[in-house]
């Protein structure tokens, strides 16, 4: 509830005045402040920091290796990049390291990755989101992590350095996958985020370009906004969060340059049911902001 309450708060602040769009989201604000805050000279050295992330004996230096190899992100050289990365999946799938140290280790995988330039670290650092947050078995004990890469990997769907075609598909494939199989609200509006995030920045292309992921998007996103409004409001995991980021994705599915014609005006209308559906009052305002700017 605090974070709801926190979020809501912050989009209030960030309302547009009546028949402008919401402007895009900076880079992730406290991140960046602690960046540009941080004295470099403070920071440890790469490997100093590697090696204390491997010393399973004392969680508290796992911690805080990994907050100053996040802080670290943006100075990094390509190989120390990609050491960096293997590391921190070492990290996640060491069953001795306590379970927030692993869960811990995914978030900084996304939080590092906003800042590489190599191309190899950010596909790697994608791989490792995505096939965390697929694990799906009840046996395996990162089942339970799975929250901590959707985290990780919301931290970074906007953000992210173009690889390839296959990597920017694993990041919404990843996001769909969590919407349609989470198993609780938290990982649902996680999943919305990564999606969310990601058209918003890059635009709906990789989806309308790949028929798997457009046939998903329709059935996952447009179809139920359409035909069954009502069973959005009433799922206790669809909270005022999830809806929240589900319009800012529609809204980036609707102008994305190249989709298809109807697809503006179908996202129009929904925009206008749920200005008179919706019960959050800033909610229904954005509803009906979006609306007005792709018109009738």
């Amino acid at each position: 509830m605090e974070g709801m309450r926190i979020l809501l708060c912050l989009f209030a602040l960030a309302l547009p005045a009546r028949g402008q769009a919401p402007a895009r989201r900076p880079p992730p604000a406290a991140f960046e402040t602690q960046l540009v805050h941080a004295s470099p000279g403070a920071l440890s050295p790469v490997d100093d920091l590697l090696a204390a992330l491997r010393d399973s004996s004392d969680r508290q230096k796992q911690i805080s290796a990994m907050d100053q190899l996040a802080l670290s992100a943006a100075r990094l050289t390509m190989e120390e990049q990609l050491r960096v990365v293997a590391a921190l999946r070492e990290a996640y799938d060491n069953p001795v390291n306590e379970g927030g140290v692993r869960g811990r280790a995914l978030d900084t995988i996304g939080k590092s990755a906003v800042w590489f330039k190599d191309l190899g670290a950010v596909r790697d650092a994608v791989t490792a989101l995505t096939e965390a947050a697929h694990v799906d078995n009840p046996s395996d004990a990162r089942s339970s992590l799975r929250v901590y890469a959707l985290l990780g990997l919301s931290r970074a769907a906007g953000h992210l350095l173009w690889t390839d075609e296959r990597t920017e598909e694993l990041v919404v494939l990843t996001g769909l996958d969590g919407i349609r199989d989470a198993r609780t609200a938290q990982e649902k509006l996680l999943s919305m985020m990564v999606f969310s995030n990601y058209v918003e920045s890059r635009g709906a292309g990789v989806v309308w370009r790949n028929p798997n992921l457009a046939e998903r998007a329709e059935e996952q996103i447009l179809r139920p906004c359409e035909g069954a409004l009502d069973s959005l409001y009433s799922d206790a995991k669809s909270n005022s969060d999830f809806r929240y980021f589900l319009m800012r994705g529609l809204n980036a599915l609707a102008w994305t340059i190249g989709t298809r014609g109807d697809l503006r005006f179908r996202v129009g209308q929904i925009f206008r049911r749920m200005s008179d559906r919706e019960p959050d009052a800033r909610l229904r305002e954005l509803a009906r902001i979006y609306a007005a700017r792709i018109g009738r």
